[in-house]
This record gives structure tokens, sequence and C-alpha cells, in this order.
């Protein structure tokens, strides 16, 4: 799920048209047409927060060494440009969520956004992308990676505690927290339907797998007891 940031204007496609190219992204699997083997796939929208993040951290470093020689004469400015790092943030965040999530469209025509969502096949971890719409011929198949992951991309040498901080800040805007809910809203709507869509057409195949998986864990016990399982993860 990594991808590059200017990967707006290079980006890798995952199509559903197939091409004989060595980068194939995508390949059928088996007889299947409706199943596939998808090795990549992009977010519908991205975000880049690090100028905030980073014109953010020089705000408090410059703050701290002010504090410490006991100047702070420019305590309103630094306010102000608090409040502006702020919005420009909320703008990102809002951004994305609307269009990654594609909640600004106003009818079904103009559909943007995620078009697959990401569901169990059978027993965890097993995942499969299901479509949440039709998607035409060549069109490129798109997820919803979530704010967090963007957001978390700014901070890569930072502890949880301080993405956890930072998202909440941003939640804690009500702008924010409106578009956010839209998307958590179109994004179990998705779930919903591509879990429903799982076991209504692939419920007999993700049985089967289930009691394959069951059956390999019985033999996996049976062979720990017996002291001959040595080998049970290669095999």
């Amino acid at each position: 799920f990594d991808v590059n940031l200017e990967r707006s204007s290079t980006r890798r496609r995952v199509s559903t048209e197939s091409s004989p190219n060595e980068n194939l992204t995508i390949a059928s699997a088996g007889n299947d047409a409706d199943l596939f083997v998808a090795h990549y796939v992009n977010d519908a929208s991205f975000a880049d927060f690090s100028s905030v993040v980073n014109a953010a951290k020089a705000l408090r470093q410059r703050q701290d060494q002010q504090q410490s020689i006991g100047i702070d004469n420019d305590a309103d400015d630094g306010i102000r440009e608090g409040m502006e790092l702020n919005a420009e943030a909320a703008g990102l965040a809002v951004n994305y969520l609307k269009t990654s999530a594609g909640t600004t469209a106003t009818s079904a025509i103009e559909q943007t956004g995620f078009n697959v969502i990401m569901c169990g096949f059978g027993p965890p971890p097993l995942m499969a992308y299901v479509t949440t719409r039709p998607v035409r011929k060549g069109e490129e198949l798109l997820a919803s990676y979530g704010l967090g992951y963007w957001l978390g991309k700014s901070f890569p040498d930072e502890d949880d505690t301080v993405l956890d901080a930072a998202l909440a800040a941003l939640d804690a805007m009500p702008v924010v927290r409106q578009a956010q809910d839209r998307a958590d809203d179109a994004v179990e709507a998705a779930l919903d339907a591509g879990d429903l869509a799982v076991r209504t057409k692939y419920g007999a195949l993700t049985q089967l797998i289930g009691d394959t998986f069951a059956e390999l864990r019985k033999d996996r016990r049976r062979r720990h007891k017996s002291g001959d399982d040595e080998n049970v993860f290669t095999e």
C-alpha cells in the first residue's frame, strides 16, 4: 500500500484491462473472469501534510527557544501562524476525505472516489478487494487508505502517540469531523455491501478455504503433539 506522494503524474495503474507488459499489476485468476489478482491498488486521493508538519515543528522550536531566554514579543504572531497552519491542515484533510470517499459526487453518474474495498475472504487474515460500484473496462481500481495513513507519512520518525495527537487535533475540528463522518459512512456501506457480495457469490469457495485452514490447524496440532512439527510451516 505504500505509494509515492508524487504519483499523481507518474503513478502505476491497476486496470481491469490486461496488457502484455512485464510490469503487469493485475492478472486474471484462473477461469473466473470476475476474480483478479491485484498486486497494487492506489488510493483514490492523497494528502501531503509534510509542509504543514515541518512548519509546525519549526514554530514550536522557535517558541521554545524564545521562552527559554525570556522573549515573548511575537506571541501574537505565533498564535496567528499556528491558526493558519491548523486551517491549512484542515483543508488538506477535508479535501482528501471528500475525494477519496467520493462524497462530492451529486449523482451516480458522477461517482468518484474509491471503487474497491478490502473485505474478508475466508478465515483471517485472508482478504480480497471487492468492487463497490460498476467498474468500466480499463478503469483504474482505487481504494481508500484513510486519513491516518497519509498523516502518518509526515511523521516517519515519531512514535504513535505523536500521530494519535495530530489525528485527534484534526478530528476536533468540526469541518474535518463532518467530512470524516461522511467518509466513514461511505466506507461502512461499502464494507457491508462487499461482505454481502462475498457471502452471496463466493460463499462456497470461502467455506472451502475455511475448512481447508481448519484441517491444516488440526494437522499442525496433531504433529505438534507427536513431536513431528519441525517443517510444518515450510510444508
